[in-house]
């Protein structure tokens, strides 16, 4: 004999922890939203597209192509906010409307959507609020192997792949203007050259580490 399947409504405590958790959510948005100035930023993205459809656009391509980055962080910008709006307030009404309904199936996806609209105000906040005026501007950004000898050229080198691969990961802009290599292994020196970062530099400027400071985790 089939038996029908058991329908396990969500359990209260965690209607409760995941609505007050998703309205946090919505109260992070609004000084986000405040400082984004986002009718500002509609309107140079209406402003740069009307530039971008005139016959001579490209007759400059470097400044064409610098107005056409602007372009996509504004509407980049917009867009955030857009999706983490709706994720927040269709989840709410959700929760609010259909308390007595939703299922254990509905709690996996309250909390996925909850996981997304986190880590997308999480990204905003961070933006918004621990970015620089320059930061959107490129950098020079060179590793020195220094006082060391061969193993410090190593260092270098691991250095050199790590942040490759990380600028890659965070799809970063970036070219190699100088590179020294060591005597025997690694390299002496490297020089990135405009590296176009999409949040704060400040942590990696002026910096030095060594493989033997104990004082790095």
């Amino acid at each position: 004999m089939n038996l029908p399947n058991q329908v396990v409504k969500i359990n209260p405590f965690y209607m409760s922890q995941i609505r007050d958790q998703f309205i946090e959510l919505e109260q992070r948005l609004i000084p986000i939203i405040n400082k984004l100035e986002l009718g500002r930023k509609q309107e140079s993205i209406n402003r740069l597209e009307r530039e971008s459809s005139h016959n001579n656009f490209w007759d400059n391509p470097t400044k064409a192509q610098e107005k056409m980055q602007e372009l996509t962080a504004l509407k980049e910008d917009i867009a955030k906010v857009a999706q983490s709006q709706k994720i927040i307030t269709d989840n709410i009404e959700t929760l609010n409307l259909m308390e007595n309904e939703l299922t254990t199936q509905d709690e996996l996806v309250l909390t996925k959507d909850y996981i997304e609209a986190k880590l997308l105000v999480d990204e905003l906040e961070k933006q918004v609020f621990l970015s620089g005026k320059y930061d959107k501007n490129g950098a020079i950004f060179s590793i020195h192997a220094g006082q060391g000898g061969t193993e410090a050229c190593d260092w270098a080198a691991m250095l050199q792949r790590m942040y490759e691969r990380y600028f890659e990961r965070k799809k970063w802009k970036y070219s190699v203007a100088d590179i020294r290599k060591g005597d025997e292994a690694g390299i002496k020196s490297i020089t990135f050259l405009k590296v176009v970062f999409s949040t704060t530099v400040s942590g990696l400027i002026n910096s030095t580490y060594s493989p033997f400071d104990k004082t790095i985790a």
